[in-house]
């Protein structure tokens, strides 16, 4: 989600409001290009020929088969491991082919706490043992939330949390990380008491100093892990998770994998959400100019991900701004003011408010572009939330401009003009803006008025504007009849005009 919206050009309540249900909105656009919270894995190779096997056999067959296959390993030997590891990797095969009639009899009391009894540290060193085992857990979290409660009440997630950061065995490492990141994603008020009452990012932070290389796969899956780990409401507290952002940083400034940077820049979006200090820690590691790379490019789920994340930078302070600024960012959001989606012409245009309600210097580095000829092109052809956004900025660019800024937005780009022909507009949520940029202008107008005579408001009265305000004293929203009123009372009285 974007975070905080600037809104210093209109000082209403109603903009902070929008701004929250429009980044939700963004995000609801986004939802089917999320990372899946939870996965299942198949077995390796096996899967075709597992299932046209258990399709020689009637549901019946297949029930007794598993009852049997489940009393035989609870009854081998310990200490025949050998044939344990074949019996629990046929198990494992069963239930990675999807089959439904061995789930009652791993429900049998006391074989899930059989196990998960091989993940513990008896069993260290019998890595295809444990292996087997993870996989079959992870399969059957990711199948059933109530497996997933009763694998954490008999101590996964425990053994879990103490594999995968010390394990030598990467087969293994990467099995138990899998399992955990199903965990990780069934539920978020379980994945923030996790966080809260476990050492589970100390122990990934140990994981990333032990290893000195992950292969593909590997990473994958921790890179899914740690996106679990942060994305959702209610968020995780920053101060326990901001830990892992070194490690993602160096993904997305080494990998050149989709998969590996798509859930990279999810994962920063996700951990610049909430406030300016969480932009300044993403800022110090150096990502900016790596993340707008992506902004204009062939992947659409890569592009979006990076504008959520670029959405939260430049919501910050001005100084934060302008580094985005200095990477390169206007470039990339002027070219993405020509995407055929809609959507995307939104949430740029909603960025370029933000810096618009930043200090003149952000404001000029904006003139210094293309952006404001191809928003006074939109205004004129897109559809209406699009000019809403559009009016959103040129309200915040009266706040700081310079007097030169303000003559070249208003002679140039015509913004007075923009004002003036949504006057007659029904919709508050623009009227509110128009009326608070004008009163910036008029406001600044009178710096430089000449024999006491303000060219603003001159020039409305030549736009008809005077009597477009009048009439708009008689809208029903009381906040937009006091604004409206305030307006001619000081500037179009017959006192004020003399």
């Amino acid at each position: 989600m974007f975070g905080q919206q600037k809104d210093e050009g209109t000082a209403i309540d109603y903009v902070r409001q929008k701004r929250e249900s429009y980044r939700v909105s963004l995000r609801r656009e986004r939802l089917c290009e999320e990372i899946a919270s939870k996965r299942f894995k198949p077995a390796e190779n096996l899967v075709e020929s597992d299932d046209e096997e258990l399709a020689m056999f009637s549901h019946e067959e297949l029930e007794a088969q598993a009852e049997k296959l489940v009393t035989t390993i609870q009854d081998a030997p310990s200490s025949d491991l050998n044939q344990l590891e074949n019996l629990v990797m046929k198990l494992r095969r069963r239930v990675s082919a999807h089959d439904r009639t061995i789930v009652g009899p791993l429900l049998r009391e006391g074989f899930l706490d059989l196990l998960c009894s091989y993940l513990k540290k008896q069993y260290n060193g019998y890595h295809t043992l444990q292996k087997e085992a993870a996989w079959i857990l992870t399969n059957l979290c990711n199948e059933d939330n109530e497996f997933v409660e009763l694998c954490i009440e008999k101590g996964v997630l425990n053994e879990y949390l103490r594999i995968f950061p010390t394990t030598t065995n990467q087969p293994l490492r990467e099995q138990v990380l899998w399992g955990l990141a199903n965990i990780l994603g069934d539920d978020i008020q379980l994945r923030n008491e996790i966080i809260e009452k476990t050492d589970i990012i100390e122990r990934f932070l140990l994981l990333f100093e032990s290893v000195p290389e992950f292969n593909f796969s590997e990473l994958e899956v921790i890179m899914w892990a740690i996106s679990n780990l942060t994305r959702g409401k209610p968020y995780p507290s920053y101060f326990k998770v901001k830990g892992l952002l070194p490690f993602v940083a160096d993904m997305l400034h080494n990998s050149k994998d989709i998969n590996i940077i798509s859930p990279a820049i999810k994962i920063i979006g996700n951990l610049t959400n909430e406030n300016n200090h969480q932009i300044h820690d993403v800022l110090d590691l150096q990502v900016a100019d790596r993340i707008i790379e992506f902004l204009y490019g062939n992947n659409s789920e890569i592009t979006e991900s990076a504008l959520v994340v670029v959405g939260n930078l430049l919501s910050g302070e001005d100084y934060q701004i302008q580094i985005m600024v200095d990477a390169g960012v206007l470039l990339s959001l002027e070219r993405l003011l020509d995407s055929p989606r809609a959507h995307v012409r939104k949430s740029v245009i909603w960025m370029i408010s933000n810096l618009l309600a930043g200090n003149f210097n952000l404001i000029q580095a904006v003139l210094n572009t293309q952006i404001f000829t191809k928003m006074k092109m939109l205004l004129t052809i897109d559809d209406y939330e699009i000019q809403r956004e559009i009016i959103f900025c040129y309200s915040n660019a009266t706040k700081n401009a310079t007097l030169d800024q303000l003559e070249l937005l208003v002679e140039k780009y015509r913004l007075i003009d923009a004002f003036l022909e949504r006057l007659e507009y029904e919709d508050k949520n623009i009227l509110l803006p128009i009326l608070s940029g004008l009163s910036n202008l008029f406001e600044r107008g009178e710096a430089i008025a000449e024999n006491q005579v303000n060219p603003y408001v001159r020039l409305v009265e030549r736009l008809d504007g005077a009597r477009k305000l009048e009439k708009l004293q008689l809208h029903p929203c009381e906040e937009v009849y006091n604004r409206v009123y305030e307006l001619i009372e000081r500037y179009f009285t017959a006192e004020t005009s003399n």
